[in-house]
């Protein structure tokens, strides 16, 4: 890009120079002498609006790639305790893995528990629930 600038810059300087060497010369009709103004005039400007283009083209992919890098980041090793699964930081601090990724990321959670989990925390208490339940319904059927 930037030696596409540069060639473009090149250009329109050589061809503001012919222009204006043109013009000094006495043999120029009026309506040459016109052309080449406009076209003196022109080309500074859109050599201008081309290298402002550019700028920000470069500015965009510049933020294009580090947006790259910072995604290619999660795609690295993450050190994670085997047994609470916080993720360590590259400053040595502990996140629970949640508050990682959300730091990480854009992504937020929403928290739920899976049926192994509830199973292992809950299941005496669900069972127990379910053998009440059982009980009130056989007790008003009985009724």
């Amino acid at each position: 890009m930037l030696i596409l600038t540069i060639l473009v810059m090149v250009v329109a300087v050589a061809v503001t120079t012919v222009t204006w060497n043109i013009i000094d010369s006495e043999s120029v009709a009026v309506g040459n002498y016109l052309a080449i103004v406009i076209t003196g005039i022109l080309t500074p400007i859109v050599t201008f609006l081309f290298s402002a283009v550019v700028i920000k083209l470069k500015c965009s992919n510049d933020e294009l790639k580090q947006a790259l890098s910072e995604v290619k980041e999660l795609q690295s090793l993450l050190p994670i305790c085997a047994s609470c699964k916080k993720v360590r930081e590259d400053d040595g601090y502990w996140l629970q893995i949640e508050g990682y990724i959300s730091k990480h990321t854009k992504t937020e959670f929403s928290h739920s528990i899976c049926p192994d989990c509830k199973e292992e925390l809950y299941g005496d208490f669900l069972r127990d629930i379910d053998k009440q339940k059982a009980a009130v319904e056989r007790s008003d059927r009985a009724v």
